[in-house]
Protein backbone atom coordinates (compact mmCIF):
# COMPACT_ATOMS: atom_id res chain seq x y z
CA UNK A 1 0.00 0.00 0.00
CA UNK A 2 1.25 3.53 -0.48
CA UNK A 3 -0.60 6.69 0.84
CA UNK A 4 -1.62 8.76 -2.05
CA UNK A 5 -3.46 11.89 -0.44
CA UNK A 6 -5.89 12.67 2.68
CA UNK A 7 -9.25 12.87 3.29
CA UNK A 8 -10.65 15.71 5.50
CA UNK A 9 -14.43 15.12 7.02
CA UNK A 10 -16.28 15.78 9.89
CA UNK A 11 -16.67 12.48 11.09
CA UNK A 12 -14.41 9.13 11.26
CA UNK A 13 -17.65 7.20 9.55
CA UNK A 14 -17.70 10.22 6.53
CA UNK A 15 -13.99 10.25 6.39
CA UNK A 16 -13.94 6.08 5.68
CA UNK A 17 -17.02 6.83 3.16
CA UNK A 18 -15.40 9.02 1.28
CA UNK A 19 -11.97 7.06 1.06
CA UNK A 20 -14.00 4.23 -0.17
CA UNK A 21 -15.35 6.22 -3.00
CA UNK A 22 -12.00 6.84 -4.34
CA UNK A 23 -10.60 4.80 -7.55
CA UNK A 24 -7.45 5.02 -8.47
CA UNK A 25 -6.20 4.01 -11.69
CA UNK A 26 -2.55 1.96 -12.31
CA UNK A 27 -0.41 0.08 -14.14
CA UNK A 28 0.90 -3.13 -12.86
CA UNK A 29 4.68 -3.27 -12.76
CA UNK A 30 6.92 -6.17 -12.20
CA UNK A 31 7.05 -6.78 -8.38
CA UNK A 32 10.33 -7.39 -6.88
CA UNK A 33 9.14 -9.04 -3.24
CA UNK A 34 12.61 -10.09 -1.53
CA UNK A 35 16.22 -9.65 -1.37
CA UNK A 36 17.30 -12.26 -3.67
CA UNK A 37 15.06 -10.83 -6.49
CA UNK A 38 16.30 -7.19 -5.83
CA UNK A 39 19.93 -8.25 -5.69
CA UNK A 40 19.41 -10.23 -9.46
CA UNK A 41 17.49 -7.06 -10.60
CA UNK A 42 19.75 -4.44 -9.24
CA UNK A 43 17.16 -2.92 -7.89
CA UNK A 44 18.47 -1.08 -4.61
CA UNK A 45 19.89 2.41 -3.44
CA UNK A 46 23.28 2.71 -5.16
CA UNK A 47 24.65 4.72 -2.34
CA UNK A 48 23.63 2.69 0.95
CA UNK A 49 26.15 -0.10 1.19
CA UNK A 50 27.14 0.14 4.50
CA UNK A 51 30.12 -2.52 5.88
CA UNK A 52 31.58 -3.10 9.20
CA UNK A 53 35.23 -3.96 9.50
CA UNK A 54 38.00 -4.34 12.29
CA UNK A 55 41.38 -4.77 11.67
CA UNK A 56 42.64 -6.07 8.01
CA UNK A 57 40.66 -9.00 6.71
CA UNK A 58 42.50 -9.33 3.44
CA UNK A 59 45.71 -9.64 5.19
CA UNK A 60 44.45 -12.27 7.32
CA UNK A 61 43.17 -14.16 4.53
CA UNK A 62 45.78 -14.02 2.36
CA UNK A 63 48.84 -15.19 5.40
CA UNK A 64 46.85 -18.06 6.54
CA UNK A 65 46.65 -17.18 9.80
CA UNK A 66 43.31 -17.22 10.71
CA UNK A 67 42.60 -20.20 12.93
CA UNK A 68 38.77 -20.41 11.90
CA UNK A 69 36.58 -19.23 9.17
CA UNK A 70 33.13 -19.34 8.84
CA UNK A 71 31.70 -18.61 5.57
CA UNK A 72 27.64 -18.48 5.17
CA UNK A 73 24.78 -16.27 4.93
CA UNK A 74 22.50 -15.37 7.64
CA UNK A 75 18.62 -13.87 6.67
CA UNK A 76 16.32 -12.21 9.21
CA UNK A 77 12.49 -11.75 8.21
CA UNK A 78 10.56 -8.77 8.28
CA UNK A 79 9.11 -7.56 11.70
CA UNK A 80 5.91 -5.82 12.58
CA UNK A 81 6.41 -2.86 15.25
CA UNK A 82 2.84 -3.86 16.19
CA UNK A 83 3.20 -0.74 19.12
CA UNK A 84 0.66 -0.12 21.81
CA UNK A 85 -1.91 2.33 19.69
CA UNK A 86 -2.23 3.17 16.13
CA UNK A 87 -0.98 6.21 15.09
CA UNK A 88 -2.26 9.01 15.34
CA UNK A 89 -2.70 12.75 16.42
CA UNK A 90 -4.03 15.58 16.56
CA UNK A 91 -3.49 19.03 15.23
CA UNK A 92 -4.43 22.63 15.51
CA UNK A 93 -4.23 26.03 14.23
CA UNK A 94 -3.75 29.04 17.00
CA UNK A 95 -2.41 32.46 17.10
CA UNK A 96 -4.56 33.57 13.71
CA UNK A 97 -3.42 30.43 12.04
CA UNK A 98 0.09 31.72 12.11
CA UNK A 99 0.97 28.60 15.07
CA UNK A 100 0.29 25.03 14.94
CA UNK A 101 0.19 22.75 17.82
CA UNK A 102 0.08 19.19 18.02
CA UNK A 103 -0.58 15.79 20.12
CA UNK A 104 1.05 13.28 18.32
CA UNK A 105 1.71 9.14 18.89
CA UNK A 106 5.22 9.51 19.00
CA UNK A 107 8.90 8.94 20.18
CA UNK A 108 10.33 11.68 18.40
CA UNK A 109 8.31 14.90 18.94
CA UNK A 110 11.10 16.91 17.62
CA UNK A 111 10.93 15.11 14.31
CA UNK A 112 7.59 16.28 14.32
CA UNK A 113 8.00 19.58 15.12
CA UNK A 114 10.78 19.86 12.00
CA UNK A 115 9.05 18.45 9.82
CA UNK A 116 5.67 19.75 9.98
CA UNK A 117 7.47 23.41 9.77
CA UNK A 118 9.03 22.15 7.04
CA UNK A 119 5.82 21.07 5.13
CA UNK A 120 4.01 24.42 6.37
CA UNK A 121 6.70 26.53 5.59
CA UNK A 122 6.92 27.71 9.22
CA UNK A 123 10.09 28.27 11.55
CA UNK A 124 10.04 25.85 14.11
CA UNK A 125 9.35 28.50 16.74
CA UNK A 126 5.92 28.26 15.17
CA UNK A 127 5.44 24.64 15.53
CA UNK A 128 4.88 23.00 19.20
CA UNK A 129 4.44 19.35 19.74
CA UNK A 130 3.61 17.23 22.42
CA UNK A 131 3.43 13.62 23.34
CA UNK A 132 1.24 12.47 26.02
CA UNK A 133 3.17 9.35 26.79
CA UNK A 134 5.91 7.51 25.26
CA UNK A 135 5.97 3.78 25.76
CA UNK A 136 5.00 1.04 23.81
CA UNK A 137 6.20 2.26 20.07
CA UNK A 138 8.87 -0.58 19.80
CA UNK A 139 11.02 1.99 17.44
CA UNK A 140 7.96 2.05 15.36
CA UNK A 141 7.17 5.75 16.38
CA UNK A 142 9.88 7.41 15.47
CA UNK A 143 9.99 8.32 12.04
CA UNK A 144 7.09 6.05 11.00
CA UNK A 145 4.59 8.70 12.58
CA UNK A 146 5.78 11.60 10.55
CA UNK A 147 3.53 11.35 7.66
CA UNK A 148 0.47 11.76 9.05
CA UNK A 149 1.21 14.84 11.66
CA UNK A 150 2.38 16.60 8.43
CA UNK A 151 -0.64 15.11 6.86
CA UNK A 152 -2.90 16.83 9.56
CA UNK A 153 -0.93 19.60 9.98
CA UNK A 154 -1.72 20.78 6.10
CA UNK A 155 -5.36 20.12 6.43
CA UNK A 156 -5.73 21.92 9.41
CA UNK A 157 -3.40 24.81 8.18
CA UNK A 158 -5.69 25.12 5.64
CA UNK A 159 -8.77 25.03 7.00
CA UNK A 160 -7.79 27.19 10.08
CA UNK A 161 -9.32 23.60 11.97
CA UNK A 162 -8.53 21.15 14.20
CA UNK A 163 -7.80 17.97 12.58
CA UNK A 164 -7.44 14.42 14.38
CA UNK A 165 -5.71 11.69 12.35
CA UNK A 166 -6.38 8.10 13.98
CA UNK A 167 -5.54 5.06 11.74
CA UNK A 168 -7.09 1.69 12.43
CA UNK A 169 -4.88 -1.03 13.00
CA UNK A 170 -5.23 -3.26 9.74
CA UNK A 171 -4.61 0.32 7.41
CA UNK A 172 -1.81 0.99 9.84
CA UNK A 173 0.05 -2.23 9.52
CA UNK A 174 -0.52 -1.81 5.19
CA UNK A 175 1.02 1.52 5.07
CA UNK A 176 3.54 1.86 8.16
CA UNK A 177 5.81 -0.17 6.63
CA UNK A 178 7.93 -2.81 9.38
CA UNK A 179 11.59 -3.47 10.27
CA UNK A 180 12.71 -4.95 6.59
CA UNK A 181 14.37 -7.98 6.62
CA UNK A 182 18.17 -9.15 6.12
CA UNK A 183 20.52 -11.11 4.43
Amino acid sequence: WQIIGIVVADTHDNAKAAANKVNVKYSELPAILSIEEAIKAGSFHPHTTRCLSKGDVELCFASNTCDKVIEGEVQVGGQEHFYMEPQCTLVWPVDSGNEIHMISSTQAPHTHQKYVANVLGLPLSKVVCKTKRIGGGFGGKETRSVIFAAAASVASYCLRRPVKIVLDRDVDMMTTGQRHSFL
